[in-house]
């Protein structure tokens, strides 16, 4: 059996991808494939923690109790992802 923990704490907020799945939690983002269970990357670290996630035409929508809402670019291996845009 494998176990992975992708986070110390409690975990926020889940978002399915094709092969990728994205959890938040201890104020970061991170994606890990599917069915290997082999962590991808940290997508994003924050000063608030991330209430809800969103993919919308090949990005990844955070939303942070800080206020902000961030865009990052999703890639098919979830590696390397660029933050995009920051709305306030």
């Amino acid at each position: 059996m494998q176990i992975y923990r992708p986070h110390i704490s409690s975990v926020s907020a889940l978002l399915l991808g094709h092969t990728i799945i994205y959890s938040a939690g201890d104020y970061r983002i991170s994606a890990t494939e599917l069915y290997t269970g082999e962590h991808c990357s940290v997508v994003a670290r924050d000063s608030g923690g991330f209430q809800r996630m969103l993919e919308y035409e090949e990005n990844l929508y955070c939303c942070s109790t800080n206020g902000s809402i961030r865009a990052y670019g999703l890639t098919h291996t979830g590696r390397n992802l660029a933050m995009v845009n920051t709305m306030w």
